[in-house]
């Protein structure tokens, strides 16, 4: 894993406690966070830093600079290692940094809103995000753990843009 990945998921958690003991603006405390993390002599930087954990804590982790970018159509994760978006029409592999378990956490976000869960009773689920913009299907399988593959084998369709009817008519 990259160091920014695991600089991101350290500081998550350090923030996610101090706001539910303080109940701090969010923004103080990923400054203050991010200050302390490259006040102790690590590579990072706090710009990258900063975003990356702003994206984890209200967006969708690695995933959000792609939901941000409107010349992306669709995301679409093969495996932790695999992750593809499309844009106009044309795919291509992108270096994102997930886990079987930070693609999990993603799912369970994105379908936190919509009411739906995905789990072996119900392993496919079909959901339109609350802005409406975005319309997600997820196929996740569900493997044991022993056996050492990722929870998300099958192609994995996290976002594609819904189309406007003028969009769909050029």
């Amino acid at each position: 894993m990259p160091p920014l990945f695991d600089a991101t998921y350290s500081l998550a958690e350090r923030v996610r406690q101090r706001r539910v003991d303080a109940g701090e603006p969010l923004a103080s405390v990923i400054a203050d966070e991010v200050a302390l993390y490259v006040g102790d002599g690590t590579d990072a930087s706090a710009e990258p830093l900063s975003q990356s954990l702003k994206d984890e804590l209200v967006g969708l982790g690695p995933l959000q600079q792609f939901l941000d970018d409107p010349g992306v159509e669709e995301i679409w994760i093969n495996s932790p290692e695999k992750v593809f978006v499309a844009r106009a029409g044309v795919s291509e592999r992108v270096q994102v940094s997930l886990t079987a378990e930070s693609i999990r956490g993603l799912v369970e976000r994105m379908l936190r809103p919509t009411g739906r869960r995905i789990d072996m009773s119900q392993p496919f689920v079909d959901a339109s995000l609350p802005d409406g913009s975005q319309t997600c299907t997820w196929q996740f399988r569900t493997l044991p753990a022993s056996t050492g593959r990722s929870t998300s084998e099958s192609s994995l369709p996290v976002c594609a843009r819904s189309r406007t009817l003028r969009v769909l008519a050029r």
